[in-house]
């Protein structure tokens, strides 16, 4: 559930896919998005469960000193759990949930060069500003422009092949680096308790013990740390490389698959590489994401190229 949220970052989605799968909750009921973001929310994956936390059902929370914690099995490693809220709380904060199948194809993302947002209404044809400025775009002019653009948004082979390359040679070093820490941390534990058993066993006295003890101990919690920071860094190159790899997928000739998709797959597509789209009195500026990080950009994505529609020039933006 965590990796299908990270892949495609809407509840609704992930629970639809799990529903496909023939997966069902605990009491059988289908998977709805309350389900799914009450699930992803619960600190019990991560390891942590919380007890003693409602005073009943309808008085509500108890204050969180009353709380009761403890560790159990994670399901989930806690780096994941905590990108995925991360998340979860960035788009509440920002009321930037993605959209649900009955909003329009641009919904969101088309803004006036006035600087206010653009609607329309499924009796309209046209997506209006907001403002008294007058200014609108029809529905099917302002796909057929975004379509016409999407020829320029791919990447090479090569690229490709060059960013998988050394990005597979970080996580490879990053991998290399965890185990290293890992056979450290392996022999300090072994010195600490071998240095516990003499103690215990009286060939260590207690006023010289923490001399004895006190600098692998200290090692040991630099060791940790790095470790569990390394852990972190791994997860997410892990998954850099599995969301570029999705990416780049679906952003292959997409120009000659715009008009066999299905409405919904439009709409993910729009979500994952679209920032904003300013409609201006004679031409229109489509910020689109780039498919790769800085440095592993083909030229042809580095600059800006334009396109011809009936609103003039066409001006094409990448976003880093």
């Amino acid at each position: 559930m965590f990796e299908l949220f990270l892949e495609h970052k809407r509840k609704k989605t992930v629970a639809r896919i799990l529903n496909e799968r023939g997966y069902r909750t605990k009491r059988g009921n289908m998977f709805t998005d309350s389900t799914v973001r009450r699930l992803l929310q619960e600190p019990v994956a991560k390891g942590l469960q919380i007890m003693n936390r409602r005073q009943s059902k309808k008085t509500g929370f108890k204050p969180k000193e009353a709380w009761v914690f403890h560790k159990v099995e994670a399901v989930v490693d806690e780096a994941v759990w905590e990108q995925v809220n991360q998340i979860i709380k960035k788009q509440a904060r920002n009321n930037a949930r993605p959209l649900n199948l009955k909003v329009h194809l641009f919904t969101g993302y088309v803004f006036c060069v006035c600087g206010g947002r653009m609607y329309t209404r499924e009796s309209s044809e046209n997506y209006v500003c907001q403002h008294s400025c007058g200014n609108k775009i029809h529905k099917e002019d302002l796909e057929e422009v975004f379509k016409s653009e999407l020829h320029t948004y791919t990447v090479s082979q090569n690229h490709v092949d060059e960013y998988f390359s050394t990005l597979q040679g970080v996580i490879g070093n990053k991998k290399q680096e965890l185990q290293q820490l890992k056979r450290k941390q392996e022999k300090l534990n072994e010195k600490i308790e071998k240095l516990m058993e003499l103690h215990v066993q009286g060939q260590i006295k207690t006023e010289a013990f923490h001399s004895y003890h006190a600098k692998p101990y200290e090692q040991l919690m630099q060791v940790e740390q790095s470790m569990a920071e390394l852990e972190t860094e791994f997860l997410c190159f892990t998954q850099q490389e599995k969301s570029t790899d999705i990416i780049i997928e679906e952003a292959r000739n997409l120009y000659e698959r715009w008009d066999t998709l299905e409405r919904d797959q439009k709409r993910n597509i729009i979500e994952t590489i679209v920032d904003k789209i300013i409609v201006g009195k004679d031409d229109i500026e489509i910020n689109l994401y780039k498919i790769l990080p800085d440095g592993y950009m083909p030229p042809s994505l580095e600059t800006g190229t334009n396109g011809q529609h009936t609103l003039s020039n066409v001006n094409f933006n990448l976003c880093g």
